[in-house]
């Protein structure tokens, strides 16, 4: 049997993409370890289909971290039983390459996001160039890669001269148990994710300032941004009308995210990554049939072009994003539009579409009639 371990940096009860290539792997009886981190802030998690393994990495955050995680994945890569490895995004990539390479395991790299133009990095040149010199040694060369959507993808091409699979992460189909009438009347406007900079978080507080006082905020998320939004919230007096839920589990959040008026995703358009990219939340959005505001970049305007499931605007300013929020609140014929189209839109955009391209990503590695894999090529 074909054996595979994938190594993610992220918290596996966090981590839905990575659970659903595991679990379309597993029912086509391939063995699977998954590796992924533990923090004190982690959710509990566990699979009877597959072993998993929630290593301790500490310290906890900066470039140290991404050292220890690598030496601790290196290990466990060169090791584990597996002969295929899956490295996803470019912090895992260093160990997991050196130990394909060692080992002749057969190498799969998993590309989420332009890793180099985060954010965090963009405002930090010099961790910046450590990163964008990782990228320039360990990427080129690789054969077998996946990207989560074609602005990755066109990166990879043109940046890097890799050529990769495009499997979009998109949601497994779930009910929609509210009516577009209780989405509408529920009068909560909503953010879901990571609380990472550049998400807008400090614009969208300041523009529930001009919002009725009856539509209330609700944060459903963790990360570095927690106390700053919390002493924002304070300073502007919202505290009643702003919430900060934490970090809810998948299955909470697939409750919570079709029971609330408008769904909010906000990034800056001078990030690479960002301006690139097809945020997980917009696709649990349309999911759960909830309209959305949005930002006008490429692939929310791919989606928006074919469906109009959210209100679309060009920066991630105060006055616009109130300005959109206060349009889609106050038409409910532009509401039910929205949530009509997102109804259209789940019918494609669903892991159910995606998934038989994993398996034919994985199926094409095989080399002979015995099923054995191919070798892994020579690092570059």
């Amino acid at each position: 049997m074909n054996k595979v371990a994938i190594f993610v940096s992220n918290d596996l009860a966090n981590d839905q993409r990575i659970h659903r290539i595991a679990e379309a792997l597993v029912k086509a009886a391939w063995q699977l370890e998954l590796f992924g981190i533990l923090k004190p802030t982690s959710l509990p998690f566990s699979s009877d289909d597959y072993r998993s393994h929630r290593l301790i990495i500490t310290p906890c955050r900066g470039f140290l971290f991404y050292v220890v995680l690598n030496l601790k994945f290196f290990i466990r890569a060169l090791t584990c039983k597996a002969n295929v490895l899956v490295s996803v995004d470019l912090d895992t990539l260093p160990a997991i390459r050196l130990a394909s390479w060692l080992s002749h395991k057969l190498l799969i790299w998993d590309c989420h996001e332009i890793f180099t133009e985060m954010p965090e990095l963009t405002s930090r040149p010099r961790i910046q160039r450590i990163w964008k010199f990782i990228e320039r040694i360990s990427v080129p060369g690789l054969k077998n890669v996946i990207a989560v959507n074609e602005g990755v993808a066109s990166h990879l091409s043109t940046q890097c001269k890799v050529t990769s699979q495009i499997i979009y992460n998109y949601p497994v189909t779930s009910p929609d148990l509210y009516s577009v009438s209780q989405k509408f009347d529920s009068r909560v406007i909503f953010f879901q994710g990571v609380l990472n900079q550049g998400r807008g978080l400090d614009v969208l507080i300041h523009a529930m300032l001009d919002i009725p006082d009856e539509y209330t905020l609700e944060i459903a998320g963790d990360g570095p941004q927690w106390s700053y939004i919390q002493r924002i919230v304070q300073e502007k007096d919202l505290a009643a009308r702003v919430r900060l839920l934490g970090m809810l589990s998948p299955q909470d959040l697939k409750k919570k995210t079709p029971s609330v008026c408008l769904g909010i995703s906000l990034l800056e358009s001078k990030h690479e990554n960002s301006r690139i990219s097809l945020a997980n939340k917009n696709l649990d959005y349309i999911m759960a049939g909830l309209p959305a505001i949005a930002m006008n970049f490429p692939e929310y305007k791919n989606i928006n072009d074919r469906w109009p499931v959210a209100l679309l605007i060009q920066n991630a300013e105060v006055q616009s994003v109130g300005s959109a929020i206060m349009k889609v609140i106050s038409d409910f014929s532009l509401y039910q539009k929205m949530h009509e189209a997102c109804l259209d839109a789940r019918k494609v955009l669903c892991w159910e579409q995606e998934s038989d391209k994993v398996l034919s990503f994985f199926q094409a590695l095989k080399g002979n009639k015995n099923g054995t894999l191919q070798k892994q090529n020579d690092i570059s």
